[in-house]
């Protein structure tokens, strides 16, 4: 619900952006805010630094596809964030993060974030709800648990 009321915002993908009032987010940014609403006030604000969060609390999971199932041990659940690498030339192993919502009843996977100008969401915005489509991802790092989430 919160990840679709910031969606109807209508917010563009802005490099460095953390907060709706720059009219713009970026990925991480996007993240940080969004999550320290809902009570996360620890994460930290680069794509990098909390893919390192997750791994540090041992919630990471490194793989190179999403698989059409959900839940387990290994599957990704709605809450879990999905990192990918070299999206931009971060000089990091991840340079991109959003957050995964869940699996509609037509078997569509959806996730929440900005991505860059070109790429438009379900509301037509660069901050907004997209598809993530399962299998193999060319610059997927992994996906993880939020701290404290079971």
């Amino acid at each position: 619900a919160r990840a679709e009321h910031i969606s109807r915002f209508g917010l563009t993908y802005k490099f460095g952006g953390d907060h709706p009032e720059e009219g713009g987010m970026d990925c991480s940014g996007t993240m940080q805010f969004m999550l320290s609403d809902l009570g996360f006030d620890d994460m930290p604000r680069t794509s990098y630094q909390q893919y390192d969060w997750l791994k540090k609390n041992r919630t990471l999971n490194h793989s190179k596809s999403i698989t059409d199932k959900m839940g387990g041990r290994k599957g990704i659940k709605p809450g879990d964030l999905i990192f990918w690498g070299g999206t931009y030339n971060s000089g990091h192993k991840v340079s991109h993060v959003m957050i995964y919502l869940g699996q509609s009843g037509d078997g569509t996977h959806y996730m929440f974030g900005a991505r860059g100008r070109k790429k438009k969401g379900l509301f037509g915005a660069g901050v907004d709800i997209f598809e993530l489509n399962a299998g193999y991802q060319k610059s997927l790092v992994g996906f993880g648990t939020l701290p404290g989430v079971s």
